[in-house]
């Protein structure tokens, strides 16, 4: 296998990992460090398609309702790996 490429094991932990961060985003919605680990966590991953998702996540689900925009989010908002 190609140094850098993902196995089939790989990429299935990855994905279990995501849904866990996903639930437990969903159920403590307000708890911005679990955001901010999620999203260490696909820099560190390289999931570019996930952490898309999880800005927008951040968008909905906390952001509006609980601290409108917080500047400390700003830094995190970049790509992976542009």
């Amino acid at each position: 296998m190609a140094a850098g490429k993902k196995g089939l094991a790989e990429m299935g932990i990855v994905r279990r990992i995501h849904f866990i961060y996903d639930r437990a985003t969903r159920k403590f919605k307000a708890d911005l460090q679990l955001w901010l680990d999620w999203i260490e966590y696909c820099k560190r991953s390289n999931s570019a398609k996930q952490m898309s998702k999880v800005g927008g996540g951040l968008g909905s689900r906390v952001c509006s309702s609980r601290w409108g925009t917080p500047s400390k989010l700003h830094p995190h908002s970049s790509p992976v790996n542009p």
